[in-house]
């Protein structure tokens, strides 16, 4: 059972993302379209700073698999300069643990305060005997990435406007999602520059928590494993308000799907 976990870093993730989150699509190799929303007009309704998104992971919707933190501060990064900070962490089930599966994944995230491209992302996989650390430097000033796998560090070339992974979720919650609507952010992940489709497939009513939420459902297509080792689809429900949280995702794996659902949210409101 400890393979469900091989190679997953936190979520979501999502999404966990997580992770989920924070589950989220990449396209490689593909022009960077000229939709991408860079409409600062977005902004006066964020930041979403002081957030904490608390989560219930579940597999296969109805097995405790574990619970998912996403959080997000206000901070600095060299030379003073402010950023803000998002942090997805991942922790197995108890029961889990009494099995000797022992899953504790954090990622972390600083970026532009506006939201529109990243400076530093850090990967702490643990799980059971399993570790694994990475970093990616967003280095601005000369236009350059410098990605860190296992103490093994490659440079590779830093186009504009792009995020990692985790930022790309916050990033995405500033757009104005409209149904049957697709939108893209360019992402760079494991080596590689990707665009992240965002395809906004319905608005619809979901129960969360014992409350009815009006959401967007989002479809995520993904050509990596992304935060969840997947093999099929992947679906995010942003909250349809001016913060569209995160409120549910659901990716399969190669061994059922992976449930992530909201359970509190501190700071701006809570669904409870």
């Amino acid at each position: 059972m400890a393979a469900l976990f091989k190679d997953i870093p936190a979520i979501t993730a999502i999404v966990l993302f997580s992770s989920m989150i924070l589950c989220l699509i990449m396209f490689y190799g593909i022009a960077f379209p000229d939709d991408i929303t860079k409409d600062v007009a977005v902004y006066p309704a964020l930041p979403f700073e002081n957030e904490e998104l608390n989560y219930r992971v579940s597999w296969s919707r109805f097995i405790s698999a574990g619970s998912a933190t996403l959080s997000l501060s206000t901070g600095t990064y060299a030379d003073g300069m402010p950023v803000l900070k998002g942090q997805a962490v991942a922790r197995s089930a108890k029961w889990m643990r009494v099995l000797g599966i022992d899953v504790e994944d954090t990622i972390e995230t600083l970026f532009d305060p506006q939201y529109r491209f990243s400076y530093f992302f850090q990967a702490k996989i643990k799980e059971t005997d399993y570790k694994k650390t990475k970093s990616i430097t967003f280095d601005w000033d000369n236009f350059i990435i410098k990605y860190i796998e296992r103490d093994e560090a490659v440079h590779f070339e830093l186009k504009e406007w792009t995020h990692d992974v985790l930022s790309a979720l916050y990033y995405v919650r500033t757009l104005p999602l409209k149904e049957e609507e697709s939108f893209y952010v360019r992402v760079f992940d494991d080596g590689k520059e990707y665009l992240l489709e965002v395809k906004v497939i319905a608005r619809e009513n979901l129960k969360i928590q014992g409350q009815e939420v009006q959401v967007f459902k989002s479809k995520i297509i993904l050509k990596t494993k992304g935060i969840f080792n997947r093999k099929g689809d992947v679906y995010i429900w942003f909250s349809d308000d001016a913060r569209k949280i995160p409120v549910q995702m659901q990716c399969d794996i190669f061994l059922g799907f992976f449930h992530v659902e909201l359970v509190d949210a501190r700071a701006f409101f809570r669904y409870r």
